[in-house]
């Protein structure tokens, strides 16, 4: 991890970043949707990762996600 930032984002940036396509399946949607809502509501900690496949590489430190606990537990 090289920086972290600590910031505010608007909700039209987490649109963009997590943009809803009408070509996914629509529980896709709703699940993008509700996390934009929830990341636009208030403060979060951007971490900017510098290194070769460096997001391959956290999400193996991450772990496996397993499907339906952090819609559970997050939005």
């Amino acid at each position: 991890m090289h920086d972290t930032y600590m910031l505010r984002t608007k909700y039209e940036n987490c649109e963009y970043i997590y943009n809803v396509s009408k070509e996914l399946p629509v529980h896709f949607n709703s699940y993008c949707s509700a996390l934009t809502q929830f990341m636009s509501s208030g403060c979060c900690v951007a971490m900017e990762l510098v290194a070769d496949e460096a997001i391959k590489r956290w999400r193996k430190l991450l772990g496996k996600n397993v499907d339906g606990f952090c819609r559970g537990k997050c939005v």
